[in-house]
């Protein structure tokens, strides 16, 4: 397993779901890499995500920095983080007056080798090799098989990663990058029905408002109250007229 939702230390509630997510049964194999120049092996391993723990040198016939073995050996499926150890040829002896060559070796390898013979990193530039690991020792100058002298300086390039290829993304990665999306989505649909509902309830208010005026200014005034038609008045007879002998 590699993932998990939610993620461990979070609160949830009882009964809540958890998902989980785990590989799909695709292990990684130890590579063939045995005779292959270290530069070359180290780029077909960082092609695999696979990393190096040790590198041990043996003095061979075979053209130095040549790979003589690998544990564990080829074939063998690697467990999850896993490292390999590889076993390189050296020179039968290290001459002091000749340049060694130290290209696909570690910066700090290569320091300590160069230190043995009385020699010392210079300057260091840096390129980008998507191919290669982080700090290893692209080309040298001088270069390998070259006469040196005692103390002098070494200039090398190595490989930083800055720019390192664009490599295809890891299921966790994408799975992580949908939840993301669709957090955002919803959080976007949240807003956009929250406008929504705030437009539609000003429209309401308005239309209500419109249709109150409306009455009020159409309202006919109530007649007033009055018992007789006509406009006159008639009061009631109180005998005041002449009476009848």
């Amino acid at each position: 397993m590699y993932n998990q939702d939610p993620r461990s230390g979070k609160e949830v509630k009882v009964n809540r779901v958890v998902r989980i997510w785990v590989n799909n049964g695709e292990d990684v194999k130890v590579p063939n890499i045995i005779g292959l120049e270290l530069l070359e092996a180290r780029s077909r391993l960082k092609g695999l995500n696979i990393q190096i723990e040790t590198i041990d040198y043996y003095p061979s016939n075979q053209k130095y920095n040549t790979i003589l073995g690998v544990y564990p050996k080829p074939g063998t499926k690697l467990e999850i983080n896993q490292k390999i150890s590889i076993l390189v040829s050296s020179q039968q002896m290290i001459d002091p007056s000749v340049m060694p060559n130290i290209t696909g070796l570690d910066l700090n390898d290569a320091r300590e080798m160069l230190k043995q013979i009385g020699l010392e990193i210079g300057s260091i530039s840096q390129t980008n090799d998507p191919t290669l690991p982080i700090n290893t020792i692209i080309s040298t100058n001088p270069a390998a098989g070259t006469k040196i002298q005692r103390g002098q300086k070494v200039s090398v390039v190595i490989n930083n990663g800055a720019s390192a290829k664009k490599r295809a993304k890891s299921n966790e990665e994408i799975i992580n990058r949908s939840r993301d999306n669709i957090n955002e989505k919803e959080i976007e649909k949240t807003i956009d029905d929250t406008i929504n509902q705030i437009d539609n309830n000003s429209q309401k208010k308005l239309l209500n408002k419109n249709d109150k005026q409306q009455n009020n200014g159409n309202t006919p005034a109530s007649p007033p109250n009055n018992s007789n038609s006509g406009g006159t008045s008639s009061e009631p007879n109180t005998g005041g007229g002449d009476d009848d002998n």
